[in-house]
């Protein structure tokens, strides 16, 4: 299609007194202008709105879909599964819903009474509901669309296959760094520590006054527990797809005993129990599909279910639920056979964290989180309302979360549903010796290094 566009936000505002253009929606805009047509891609829309985690996402575990709480369609394994699969949910829902406030925010600044698309059709359902809901007529490039439906069938088709090639080839590359014979070295009552490998990173070295590699906020239990002579194992806990070992590899070296988590699940096939549970959530996905639970994933009058059904069937497919389950048996398997006295965790809301989360509290082992970021009023990681002590379908929670200071404290108790005694205050550990780190960014010692002789500089 040979179509003609304008190429600036000032041409978009000036052709708001024509009432008579049509707006199209590409997936990237032609170079030419039209007096006639209104042509936009996402980037025009994007200063419609700011970014949010949703607050409407926090009501959504409790939904009541035929006459079941979305949570008690995903419970098995003696919690709801729901809880391993919300981020992936919630970063969907997200997504839909700055697309929804910023599409419905453009098109009150447009006068077109007929919007085609040609381009971005996945979200052409969402487009549609809120053309629908702003009386303007909804039209689709059916040659374009065509095209966008045959690749998506086949990307769908392939998913599965291309998944699991790309797990396990993950875990070959992820466990060929090291020969880990740790667990024949353990002894009952060692401390676990699981970190995601986004935390460590440069941080401030005391010493020499530059910058160093090393764990972020589990630096202090590591050097702790390794003057006591207690004995450690740390879990490096990948998130990617593809999977990375440059992080992997510098905790090998270092002088604690890391490794990574997909040892423990890497030769341990499903058991029938634990695939007889997945059968339960793939049969619970398809009875919601046959359902269609629209009015149930609602936002400003636009239900984001088409959009998000695809995400709830990736759930099923590896690395996620299937390994997920497989992880949580494997670890009651290991715990048996080697006890931790006590588990610490950073981002202990990601589904590998939870799964030893969930072990934890059936075997009666104590488990520690530590605040690692800011933590918004609206972000489900810590603001949900189900919590496991007081509903059997609710989120498991540490014994103890350890928080930067009162105001998080108060925002996880009040504002969300955590017990009073299951929230400590800690500090940051950045700041715990800041008086010496602002001495090296002292007036004196910057001039001496800098060679300022003149003090009024």
């Amino acid at each position: 299609m040979n179509f003609l566009h304008n190429t600036s936000n000032n041409n978009i505002d000036k052709k708001n007194k024509n009432s008579k253009f049509i707006g199209i929606f590409c997936e990237k805009k032609p170079i030419f202008e039209s007096n006639t047509n209104l042509f936009f891609d996402i980037s025009d829309i994007e200063q419609y709105g700011s970014y949010t985690h949703v607050k409407e996402f926090l009501d959504l575990p409790s939904k009541k879909i035929n006459n079941k709480r979305l949570l008690e369609w995903f419970f098995a394994f003696d919690i709801s599964l729901w809880w391993f699969i919300a981020p992936s949910i919630h970063s969907k829902f997200k997504e839909a819903a700055l697309f929804i406030n910023r599409f419905n925010n453009f098109i009150e600044n447009q006068n077109f009474t007929i919007l085609k698309m040609n381009g971005n059709f996945d979200k052409k359902d969402l487009v549609y509901q809120i053309c629908k809901n702003n009386n303007i007529q909804f039209k689709i490039a059916r040659l374009s669309f065509l095209s966008f439906k045959i690749k998506n069938l086949l990307k769908s088709f392939t998913k599965k296959f291309r998944y699991r090639y790309l797990t396990n080839k993950k875990i070959k590359k992820r466990l060929k760094t090291n020969k880990f014979e740790i667990f024949d070295e353990l002894k009952d009552d060692y401390i676990l520590i699981t970190s995601p490998g986004i935390y460590r990173r440069s941080t401030f070295d005391l010493k020499n006054g530059g910058t160093k590699k090393e764990e972020f906020f589990i630096k202090d239990f590591l050097d702790f527990y390794d003057k006591k002579s207690i004995q450690l194992l740390c879990i490096d806990l990948d998130y990617t797809l593809k999977g990375s070992n440059k992080i992997l590899n510098e905790r090998l070296k270092s002088k604690f005993k890391w490794i990574p988590v997909e040892l423990f699940f890497s030769n341990h096939p499903r058991s029938p129990d634990t695939n007889k549970k997945l059968d339960y959530i793939k049969n619970s996905i398809k009875e919601l599909k046959r359902i269609e639970p629209s009015e149930s994933f609602e936002y400003h009058d636009v239900s984001m279910w088409n959009f998000l059904v695809s995400t709830f069937d990736e759930m099923l497919l590896e690395p996620n639920l299937p390994t997920y389950l497989n992880l949580i048996e494997c670890l009651e398997l290991s715990f048996r056979k080697n006890r931790p006295k006590f588990i610490v965790q950073t981002y202990e809301a990601g589904p590998y964290a939870k799964a030893f989360e969930f072990v934890a509290k059936k075997m009666g082992i104590k488990t520690m989180s530590i605040q690692h970021g800011l933590i918004p009023s609206d972000y489900p990681d810590y603001m949900f309302k189900e919590i496991k002590s007081n509903d059997s379908f609710g989120n498991i929670i540490p014994d103890t979360t350890l928080v930067y200071g009162k105001y998080y404290k108060d925002l996880l108790t009040k504002n969300g549903s955590y017990p009073q005694n299951a929230v400590s205050i800690f500090g940051h550990p950045t700041y715990f010796q800041l008086e010496t780190i602002k001495n090296y960014f002292s007036t004196n010692n910057l001039r001496q290094k800098f060679t300022f002789e003149n003090k009024k500089i």
